[in-house]
């Protein structure tokens, strides 16, 4: 069973993750990238993080330079999801971004891929 973390402002986005992962895995979500940043600062650790990159407050660009900067073993763990509608900078930050970039609307079968490719890959 993996620990995950969902940061996306859409709380139907932690729903279906919650619902559909519920019985593999432990699944935490934050809509706002500001309060993971606490619960990392907290020591929570999580296997997979799942980082929406167009959100309120803090983008998701913003999130990851800060878990960059305090927490660089951590960035191994964190998955891009993204819907679309994106901005100059998010757009850019994909281009160049050695993250695993997960599109909405996504498969279950790409998800569940997804984790098993972060969670091996970390490991390795």
């Amino acid at each position: 069973m993996a620990r995950l973390l969902v940061i996306d402002d859409e709380p139907e986005i932690g729903k279906l993750f919650s619902r559909i992962l519920k019985k593999k895995h432990e699944v935490h979500y934050e809509r706002d990238a500001t309060a993971a940043l606490e619960l990392l600062r907290a020591g929570e650790r999580y296997d997979v993080i799942f980082c929406d990159l167009m959100m309120p407050r803090m983008s998701g660009t913003a999130f990851i330079a800060q878990v960059a900067t305090l927490w660089p073993e951590e960035l191994k763990r964190i998955v891009v999801i993204t819907g679309g509608g994106l901005g100059e900078e998010s757009r850019r930050f994909l281009e160049e971004t050695t993250r695993t970039i997960l599109y909405k609307p996504f498969l279950l079968s790409e998800l569940e891929s997804v984790i098993t490719k972060t969670i091996g890959a970390r490991c390795a």
